[in-house]
């Protein structure tokens, strides 16, 4: 069994510290409500690294990484409106598999999902499901903020748009 560096623990704990730190960032500004993707893609600047809110079309919207590199964490905050859509609650995705992962769905209106890994990660798939157990389908799941950092703490400068 491999051993944990001393050094990668506090890589570790330093990006969960930048976490908690921002945790309470954002505005709490509810989604569109038009049923249009809007602020649905996060895109890294200089890179084909991007983040995207899928809906699947039955109450759940899956929050997928497209060629990520190099990534130790990330931050989402997300907005819904919650006069259509009601009691959110999320299951992590098998792209950052043994990451510590947390959500916090007590707000309505909003779903806050971190997700930290001592290790890189690389490629693309599904970070997480987001599941309404009430969805009108008159309202989209959209990013609030993104945070995306690098194994060693580096932010990663990129854009929200639809």
């Amino acid at each position: 069994m491999k051993a944990i560096k001393p050094r990668k623990i506090l890589q570790t704990l330093s990006l969960l510290a930048i976490f908690v730190l921002l945790w309470g960032c954002g505005s709490g500004e509810k989604g569109s409500g038009s049923g249009q993707a809007t602020n649905a893609v996060f895109t890294v600047f200089s890179s084909a690294t991007s983040l995207r809110i899928n809906p699947d079309g039955n109450g759940n919207y899956i929050l997928e990484g497209n060629n990520l590199i190099g990534v130790g964490g990330l931050q989402v905050v997300m907005n819904y409106d919650s006069t259509q859509m009601s009691s959110p609650t999320v299951t992590n995705g098998d792209l950052f598999s043994g990451a510590m992962f947390i959500s916090n769905t007590t707000t309505p209106g909003t779903v806050k999902i971190a997700t930290v890994s001592p290790h890189q990660i690389n490629g693309s798939g599904k970070i997480a499901t987001v599941s309404f157990t009430t969805d009108t389908g008159l309202s989209n799941v959209s990013f609030n903020s993104v945070t995306m950092v690098t194994a060693t703490g580096k932010a990663f400068q990129g854009s929200i748009g639809p």
